[in-house]
C-alpha cells in the first residue's frame, strides 16, 4: 500500500529502476530512495522490497516472492550495460 492507502500497480518502468537500484545504487543520480519512491507513487518500503526481490533474482538473498514481471525484467535487462539502464531511470524519473 502507498502512503495513500492505494497499493501501487508496479510497471515495468518500476522494476528497471529497482533493478538498478540493485546493481548500482545511487551513486550517478543526486537523489535519494525516498525521492525516487514518491516520484513513482510509492513507499521507500516498496521499493526497497523490490529491490530485495532483485536480490533473490540474482541468486544473492532477498525477498523470494517476487513477480512474473520483476522476472522478465530481470532476464532482459540484469547483464546490461550500467549507462544503458542508467538512461531508462532517467527517463522514469524525468
Amino acid at each position: 500500500m502507498s502512503k495513500t492507502g492505494i497499493h501501487h500497480h508496479w510497471t515495468e518502468t518500476d522494476d528497471i529502476v529497482a533493478l538498478y537500484l540493485h546493481h548500482f545504487g545511487l551513486d550517478h543520480f543526486d537523489t535519494t530512495r525516498e525521492s525516487i519512491a514518491t516520484h513513482l507513487g510509492m513507499t521507500v518500503a516498496a521499493l526497497n522490497m523490490r529491490v530485495a526481490n532483485f536480490r533473490a533474482l540474482a541468486d544473492e538473498g532477498g525477498l523470494g516472492n517476487f513477480a512474473a514481471q520483476s522476472r522478465r525484467v530481470y532476464d532482459r535487462y540484469h547483464a546490461a550495460p550500467e549507462p544503458e539502464l542508467r538512461r531508462l531511470v532517467e527517463r522514469a524519473l524525468a
